[in-house]
């Protein structure tokens, strides 16, 4: 690999989407609470055949997309890959997917740095859509299968299905993509299904290369990999549980609605597969399969095989039988396909049958390899298939049997010696069929308990077997241990114990689990007993730990109001302080809320308080209005305190009857709880305030806005004659009003004029001189004004 692309990308997608119609029906926003809903009904699906719009809120995709009739092709041939070229998980797997909140995402355009050839077009970039594809033109949103061929776009299809990532528990769903010089890898890992279900999860990963990479097999630019699958269908695709309703497409598509590579269709759980083009299959089949394609060239491609993987190599011992079973499949409905195997120098191997087929019926070679001492070593097995497409195109690949011997040597470990009374595990060399010790036709495990003796073992694998040179047992003496450490500890924390070094085994007091060397302990005595090379055991002298506890409180609380601070301490005496708000002082100044402080003592010990300051209850201000909304000059208008408090009593009151200062309120000021009935010479908008203490002396402040404004002046004639006197049909004080409709008719009832929100600017348009009925609406007015106006000129 060039050292210059060891530094890989790991991305985590956000999700963004497309509209896919040219027609012009109301749009939906993807991701909306409308378009969950629709999408939850089954309803959006029917929405999106008859040209819905799905607007994106963001990184918007311009072009849309239409569906195509498909108009009939040939799809192209699988490969169908060994694990040597198998699904590996992101480069750092420990990092936590970020998950869109946006259903059926898409992003892009992100650019290649290289030329991708699909159907001989090269592609400079591409986009990652959630639902289990990845296209190069558009972004592709459409959450519901169609299978292959489709018109609607050029697509590689390692799952298409409706992939929810939206809330996954525990920090599944996690999209990832990586760009390299020469490939490009998009990983969906532990995905699950619309809408929110993570009871089965999927693992899948594609890479796309220049055709050249060797992440790939040679002459491969496209790769399909596969961990765990488990899940086909989402709800609103007609699937229940993950399964059923439109099946899931696996494949390439060239969007031409003609040439195509389709694995299979797959809307079921367990392992049922009948070929591309046989019944819809079973989603387990897909479980640590990979599939590989040149998808450049769209002329006859090659044969493909299933049941082998193209790198095996498969090693059998002596005595096994292997059946090698391989199906070979056309690459078009109207090919025939044939196969050939050379067997020579391979002793051991029998073609049962060999059946060429065509693109509904598979080319099948059914053979067998039975492994004995005589053809002990390597044999490569040789296979040919062709078919008689235009062009015909081979196919020649090989597989390789290693029949061993068993070049596995059993051997005896184990103590020598041991204590008196005890007795010694002695191990036998793992990978063994089975064994047999001597010392009794019934001891036939990989390990057996002994004391003092000679003993050997006899190890079997692939029909042959071996047996060790003997081995010795003798008793010996016991070992000393002492225990060392940190005989204090603070509240909460633990000591490290250590035990004299150089023995086999420990067995400390505290629990069966602590066998090693040293262990962490809170307060207690302790002992531990360890065993020598020789399997002599020593238990120690108790040590004793002792625990030392800080107390610590915070005081300092005093009544206040909200806004207002107070100054509450810690205990004095202690190393150091730390707050909750920063602070490392023995007193802080602070207001309402939560207060945590965390001191030390000399010994290095800790303990941590806790206060909760609540303020004072501060009144609420409030008054009434009498008129309720709005009142005109001159006249009479009562404001009435209205304030409450939780707790305690009001006491005082401050008005501030004209705080825009308009300069039209009489009086403008007070300082009584009231009522106060107040005059207003000048229209307009006013802000009126009231501020009011508690006895607690905590304040509430309450400001409203009122309206003063006089009854409408109805003209009676105006003169539009242009002497910039009169030009205009005016009633006064309607621009102190809310919303208004004038229509002017004349004398035989024809409208002549009709504006919402009239704001005084009808100069007749021309109108002849003469009387015209007028009918003004008010929104904020009961009655309707009519009257009569004359034009004068």
């Amino acid at each position: 690999m060039n050292p210059a692309l060891l530094t890989i990308a790991i991305i985590i997608i956000p999700f963004l989407t497309i509209a896919q119609t040219e027609k012009s029906l109301q749009p939906i926003v993807a991701g909306s609470e409308q378009y969950q809903e629709l999408k939850a009904s089954g309803e959006l699906n029917t929405l999106i055949e008859n040209g819905i719009k799905i607007i994106v809120p963001q990184n918007p995709i311009s072009s849309t997309q239409k569906v195509k009739e498909y108009e009939g092709g040939t799809p192209l041939p699988q490969i169908f890959a060994s694990a040597c070229y198998g699904y590996t998980p992101p480069t750092t797997p420990s990092q936590t997917p970020a998950l869109s909140a946006l259903d059926d995402g898409t992003i892009g355009p992100i650019s290649i740095p290289f030329s991708f050839c699909l159907y001989g077009t090269n592609y400079t970039q591409f986009y990652v859509n959630g639902n289990g594809n990845v296209t190069f033109t558009n972004g592709f949103i459409t959450y519901t299968s169609s299978g292959f061929p489709t018109a609607l776009t050029e697509m590689l299809a390692p799952f298409w299905g409706d992939v929810d990532f939206n809330g996954a528990p525990g920090g599944q769903g996690g999209l990832y993509y990586e760009v390299q010089s020469d490939y490009v890898k998009v990983h969906w890992v532990d995905v699950g299904y619309y809408s929110s279900h993570y009871d089965k999860l999927n693992t899948f990963e594609l890479i796309f290369t220049d055709g050249n990479a060797t992440i790939l097999p040679p002459g491969k630019n496209v790769g399909f990999l596969y961990d765990d699958m488990n899940w086909t269908t989402g709800d609103a695709s007609g699937g229940t549980n993950g399964f059923g309703g439109s099946p899931a497409t696996v494949g390439v598509n060239k969007g031409d609605g003609i040439d195509f590579i389709q694995v299979g269709l797959f809307d079921q759980p367990g392992n049922a597969y009948d070929g591309p083009q046989g019944s819809n299959d079973g989603v387990d089949w897909l479980d640590n399969k990979s599939f590989f394609w040149n998808v450049c060239n769209s002329t006859n491609q090659e044969p493909s095989f299933v049941g082998i993987d193209i790198c095996d190599t498969v090693r059998v011992c002596v005595g096994d039988t292997v059946q090698l079973d391989i199906t070979f499949l056309a690459n078009d409905v109207t090919d025939s396909s044939w196969a050939s195997i050379d067997t020579t120098n391979v002793s051991g191997l029998t073609i049962n049958s060999n059946t060429s087929g065509n693109g509904s019926n598979s080319c099948i070679i059914f053979s067998t390899f039975i492994a004995t001492i005589n053809n002990v070593g390597t044999h490569v097995v040789s296979y040919s298939t062709w078919d008689n497409g235009t062009p015909p195109d081979t196919i020649n690949f090989t597989i390789t049997i290693v029949v061993d011997t068993i070049s596995l040597l059993p051997t005896i470990t184990g103590d020598t010696t041991y204590c008196p009374g005890d007795s010694v595990l002695l191990n036998a060399t793992i990978g063994f069929d089975s064994y047999l010790w001597n010392t009794s036709a019934s001891d036939t495990l990989d390990s057996i308990y002994v004391t003092q003796g000679s003993y050997t073992v006899q190890g079997f694998l692939g029909g042959c077997s071996v047996t060790t040179p003997p081995f010795i047992v003798t008793e010996s003496p016991a070992p000393i241990v002492n225990i060392t450490g940190s005989a204090i500890i603070c509240f909460g924390d633990s000591a490290l114990l250590n035990a004299t070094s150089g023995y086999d085994t420990y067995l400390w007091s505290t629990s069966t689990n602590d066998t090693l060397d040293s262990v962490y302990v809170t307060q207690g005595n302790y002992t531990v007993t360890v065993t020598d090379s020789l399997g002599c055991k020593e238990i120690s002298s108790p040590f004793n730990v002792v625990m030392f506890i800080p107390v610590n409180t915070i005081t300092g609380q005093i009544p206040f109001c909200p806004n207002e601070t107070i100054t509450i301490s810690s205990v004095s005496g202690f190393s150091s302080y730390l707050w909750n708000t920063g602070s490392t002082t023995q007193s802080i100044t602070v207001g309402a809320g939560e207060y945590i402080v965390t001191v030390t003592d000399g010994n290095g010990c800790t303990d941590i308080d806790t206060l909760v300051l609540v303020a004072e209850p501060a009144p609420l201000a409030n008054f009434t209005i009498d008129p309720l909304t709005q009142g005109g000059t001159n006249q009479p208008i009562t404001f009435t305190d209205a304030s409450t408090i939780s707790f305690g009593n009001v006491t005082s009151w401050a008005w501030d009857f004209d705080v825009t200062s308009i300069g039209g309120a009489n009086p403008s000021f007070a300082n009584t709880q009231g009522p106060h009935i107040i005059l207003y010479s000048l229209q307009g908008t006013y802000s009126v305030s009231l501020t009011v203490i508690a006895d607690n002396n905590c304040q509430g402040i309450f400001m409203s806005e009122y309206l003063i404004v006089d009854d409408i002046i109805v003209p009676t004639i105006f003169t539009p004659n242009g002497d910039s006197h009169n030009e205009f049909l005016v009633f006064k004080n309607l621009e102190f009003h809310s919303g208004n409709k004038l229509v002017v008719f004349n004398r035989w009832g024809g409208k002549v004029f009709e504006q919402e929100n009239y704001a005084n600017d009808w100069n007749g348009d021309g109108n002849s001189v003469g009387t015209y009925y007028f009918i003004l609406t008010v929104e904020d007015l009961e009655e309707i004004i009519k009257g009569t106006i004359t034009i004068l000129k």
